[in-house]
């Protein structure tokens, strides 16, 4: 067996997770999860987006495609600008099953700007957002 050590360096991750984020959201889990999860069949298959709205004390989750349009929301606590952000439900959903606990923190900048999901353990998860009309 051989080993050697490699030159180099890591690039700096740090630069990619979102700071300073207006918007600020703590969401149910198992809520959330089931809404993606409905929703996202709706979704077309060209950009396979959902779109995200926040609001004050609301999180409404929409996506239309060729098979109809669906639109939920549920009550969450929610500090920040009203905004609206697409994401493909898959990588949310990856995230949402990733994190402990039963609520987790989402925290957006804009509509352009990664987010950022982690939880009370220390987990964090960056998603990127998908351009909606």
């Amino acid at each position: 067996m051989t080993a050697r050590v490699l030159d180099g360096s890591f690039p700096d991750y740090d630069q990619i997770i979102p700071k300073d984020c207006p918007g600020v959201a703590q969401v149910p889990v198992g809520m959330l999860l089931s809404r993606l999860r409905q929703v996202g069949q709706f979704a077309a298959v060209e950009s396979q987006a959902v779109v995200v709205q926040f609001a004050a004390g609301e999180m409404k989750i929409s996506a239309a495609g060729g098979d109809g349009r669906a639109e939920v929301s549920l009550g969450v606590e929610y500090e920040g600008p009203e905004e609206k952000i697409g994401f493909n439900p898959a990588f949310v959903i990856d995230a949402l099953k990733a994190a402990d606990g039963e609520s987790v923190r989402i925290e957006i900048k804009n509509r352009n700007a990664a987010a950022k999901i982690c939880d009370e353990s220390g987990f964090l998860c960056v998603v990127m957002p998908i351009l909606i009309d």
